[in-house]
């Protein structure tokens, strides 16, 4: 992403942890994600076609998303921000910690096949790059990549 004109157009925010139990048994992927204090889910991801996902969640008590998160060998933080755009539902995702300053920005579509204008503050298309999932930036934080791999993606 380039520049913070899409803070202008952000409708609010919600800061997330996010723990992986597991990230590649049978492309399973099962996550743990606590909002703030107040809400936590259980998400279980599989590939379907194209960029699409199946995706199970499932709200489950904080107090088990606690001890969940606590036994959960990988973790990320991020703050998410919705926009107000007529077009697909975008999100902005701004990491933290061992992946800040990483910032991405992303679509929910309809269809793989829903072409929608893409705004001049996205300039990289990641959608298949696997080192830029949260599942693989909690195991692999950028903060640990070599130089050379920074420079892919335009944080150096």
């Amino acid at each position: 992403m380039k520049g913070n004109e899409w803070k202008a157009i952000s409708l609010d925010s919600q800061h997330f942890r996010q723990g992986y139990l597991t990230t590649s048994i049978q492309n399973w992927t099962i996550r743990v994600r606590i909002m703030g204090e107040e809400k936590a889910w259980l998400t279980l991801k599989y590939p379907a076609e194209k960029i699409a996902r199946h995706e199970f969640e499932y709200l489950i008590p904080i107090k088990d998303a606690e001890e969940i998160w606590e036994r959960t060998p990988h973790k990320l933080f991020k703050t998410r921000y919705h926009l107000d755009l007529k077009e697909g539902n975008w999100i902005i995702d701004c990491f933290e910690e061992s992946n800040d300053p990483l910032v991405i920005a992303e679509v929910e579509l309809v269809t793989a096949e829903q072409n929608i204008p893409i705004p001049n503050w996205c300039f990289k298309e990641i959608t298949n790059n696997k080192q830029l999932t949260n599942a693989a930036l909690a195991q692999k934080p950028i903060r640990t990549w070599p130089s050379e791999d920074l420079m892919t993606i335009n944080l150096n």
